[in-house]
């Protein structure tokens, strides 16, 4: 491997970083919003196939994140 295909490489790295990093700062500011919402979906999904207890759990979880979301 010689300098210009590590050059490359590096080239290539920092153009997916930059096409990759205004989703991570999205994701960053919206950590709560994601982590309640695959919490709901989750509860939904469980109490239609019949897993009340398991739907229950995460219903607590969402609980959860909402009371430490408001802790920080």
């Amino acid at each position: 491997m010689d300098f210009e295909e590590i050059g490359s490489m590096l080239d290539s790295a920092e153009d997916l970083y930059s096409a990759v990093e205004p989703y991570i700062e999205w994701a960053r500011s919206n950590w709560m919003a994601l982590v309640l919402t695959g919490e709901i979906l989750g509860a939904v999904v469980a109490i239609k196939f019949g897993r009340y207890r398991l739907g229950l759990g995460w219903l607590v979880a969402a609980l959860a994140t909402i009371w430490m979301g408001g802790m920080g």
